[in-house]
């Protein structure tokens, strides 16, 4: 384990690098980005106390996106083996890291088995044997976004629902509220999940490109969570990173 400092700018991951460590944040915050054709898209923020790039390194897979430090940056720097056995000695730790593997592989074998229904049009198999008792409304919360969805905003009354892309690729999901986004492409085609019960109401990243934001708390595949539970009254949900127009209000009760 070696400790770290990276000043306020530095490059710590690069997109598309191979994952050969993962990085505990003692102090500062970082910068999650990508780069397009319009320049960086801030994802989010990672900031002390949570790991960076620990996905990557226990999947062995490349950097999905670019880190930068936002202030100064200290942290331990792990290597696999290093990390294992971090891991292996701070339950709690271990214990995070669990859960969302479990998370990730518990919501791919659903969509392997089909238990996430195939998407449909009302009049074709529609069913309304799994409408929720809470109550939830989605508005636009972006002026840009305004003209796409009704000024009274989309009641909120089945189980699931997919909020994405429209009009490129497939999906499996049987209610979906769909946006035009065919040039800069924030939004992926299932972007995130909202899934409605009697007790709660969760907000969950579908693996999106671009990562989900939830009242501030930054989901996707390189932050430490992928789902967050809304508070009642109103929420903020911004979809494709931190700037972007695709944000909504989603109010309960």
């Amino acid at each position: 384990m070696e400790q770290r400092r990276f000043n306020a700018g530095e490059i710590i991951y690069e997109k598309c690098e191979v994952s050969e460590n993962a990085l505990l944040l003692l102090s500062g915050e970082v910068e999650i980005f990508v780069e397009n054709d319009g320049g960086s898209t801030i994802l989010g923020y990672v900031s002390a106390g949570e790991f960076l790039g620990e996905m990557g390194l226990l999947s062995r897979m490349p950097r999905s996106a670019s880190a930068r430090a936002k202030t100064v940056v200290e942290g331990h720097e792990l290597s696999h083996s290093e990390l294992t056995e971090a891991l292996s000695e701070h339950p709690g730790m271990a214990l995070r890291v669990i859960n969302r593997l479990s998370e990730r592989l518990r919501f791919s074998n659903k969509r392997i088995v089909g238990d996430l229904e195939p998407i449909v049009e009302p009049g074709e198999g529609y069913s309304a044997s799994k409408r929720t008792s809470h109550r939830a409304r989605i508005f636009s919360g972006h002026e840009q976004v305004a003209a796409l969805l009704p000024t009274e905003g989309i009641a909120l009354t089945e189980s699931e629902y997919s909020v994405g892309r429209a009009g490129i690729g497939t999906t499996e999901f049987l209610h979906r509220i769909t946006l035009p986004d065919l040039e800069s492409h924030q939004l992926s085609v299932n972007h995130f999940l909202i899934s409605l019960t009697a007790e709660a109401v969760l907000i969950r990243d579908n693996a999106s490109e671009l990562g989900t934001c939830v009242n501030g708390t930054y989901l996707g595949k390189e932050f430490p969570l992928d789902s967050a539970q809304l508070t009642e009254q109103t929420n903020i949900v911004i979809a494709g990173g931190v700037d972007s127009i695709f944000c909504f209000r989603i109010v309960l009760g």
